[in-house]
């Protein structure tokens, strides 16, 4: 016997509805029942519908794919351009050697140059970091008040991507009031394994790190509730051992130059 063929329909679906039926068997009789009668219904195919639902399905498939695309490609700019901070050559309690800067004038100058009578305050800052410049204020108030009381106080710019003019701009522009120097190439931050903006480093008259770390608590002023700068600077004028020496230091990544 042949057999037809199968041919595609139009979808269909299912409609159900309850119906109240009185029983009439003696067993039964005055009960009701519900009857639950379904019945396939035959839905009329809307080409024009069906070709708009696959094309915004597409477009949204498509949409997702260029996203994720962008996500992928910016987290391997982002990669490329990270370069890791090397680990320090001066951890708290040993020596720093006399390392070189170049001045903003571009000539070179040695760290041992710069020394207090109390010690020395290196700061790595930056010209656009936001972090680093929230603070703009406060490295000259203490720049001013530890500079009268004996200590040398340092900006170091590693940044690759400022060059010394834009720094001379800033220091001008901020009134920091303490020198700037340029670190060429991050090779000091390096060293010390400096890694954002601000950061500060500060060594005793024979050049030994004493702290390392952050200026205090907070990049607002009305949320600080621990100076470990200032309590770092005020024990080593006091001759006395800094309890914390080192803190975790927040801001800005330093702009590093590539390493082959």
């Amino acid at each position: 016997m042949p057999v037809d063929p199968v041919v595609a329909g139009p979808p269909a679906r299912i409609e159900c509805s309850f119906d109240r039926e009185v029983l009439n068997a003696s067993a039964f009789q005055g009960r009701n029942q519900i009857l639950l009668r379904c019945v396939s219904v035959t839905r009329p195919v809307d080409l024009q519908e069906e070709r708009s639902l696959s094309m915004r399905t597409q477009f949204t498939r498509a949409l997702v794919l260029i996203v994720l695309s962008v996500v992928i490609l910016a987290a391997a700019q982002a990669r490329r351009q990270q370069v890791d901070v090397p680990q320090t050559q001066v951890p708290v309690g040993s020596k720093i050697s006399n390392v070189q800067f170049q001045t903003l004038a571009g000539e070179t100058t040695e760290l041992y140059t710069y020394a207090g009578k109390q010690g020395t305050l290196l700061i790595f800052i930056a010209t656009k970091c936001p972090i680093s410049n929230d603070y703009n204020l406060r490295m000259a108030d203490l720049a001013r008040e530890y500079t009268a009381r004996g200590f040398a106080v340092i900006g170091i710019n590693p940044n690759r991507t400022e060059p010394a003019d834009e720094v001379a701009r800033h220091a001008a522009e901020k009134a920091l009031g303490f020198a700037v120097l340029k670190d060429p190439d991050n090779r000091v931050a390096d060293y010390l394994s400096a890694s954002v903006t601000p950061e500060v480093f500060l060594f005793d008259t024979t050049w030994v790190l004493r702290y390392h770390g952050r200026i205090d608590d907070s990049r607002n002023p009305a949320n600080i509730t621990a100076t470990d700068l200032r309590v770092a600077l005020d024990a080593m004028a006091a001759g006395k051992t800094i309890e914390s020496a080192e803190t975790k230091a927040f801001g800005c990544t330093i702009k590093r130059v590539p390493r082959s």
